[in-house]
C-alpha cells in the first residue's frame, strides 16, 4: 500500500515504526480460536438479522467474501507473528 494513500491509522507511534509489534499485541490478547468464534459469531448473527445492509444476494456474497479474508488475513498474521 502506497503510505500517502493511508492518512489514518489505529497504530500507536512505536507500532508505526515497528508494525510486528502491533501484531504481536493483537495476537497475545486474542488467541486465535476465541478471535475464529467471535468473526463466526459476527457472520451468523448478520446473516440471521432482519433489516440489515446484506439482505440481497450481492451484499451476502460480499460478506462472505470479506469474512473468507478475514479469516486467512487472521492466520497470516498468526503464522507472522509466531513463526518469523
Amino acid at each position: 500500500m502506497n503510505p500517502s494513500n493511508f492518512h489514518f491509522t489505529y497504530l500507536t507511534a512505536t507500532e508505526e515504526a515497528d508494525p510486528i509489534k502491533a501484531l504481536r499485541h493483537f495476537c497475545d490478547l486474542m488467541p486465535l480460536q476465541e478471535i475464529r468464534k467471535t468473526l463466526h459469531l459476527w457472520l451468523m448473527e448478520t446473516l440471521s438479522a432482519e433489516d440489515t445492509t446484506y439482505e440481497n444476494t450481492t451484499e451476502r456474497a460480499q460478506l462472505l467474501l470479506t469474512y473468507n479474508q478475514l479469516l486467512s488475513l487472521l492466520d497470516a498474521v498468526y503464522k507472522i507473528t509466531y513463526n518469523p
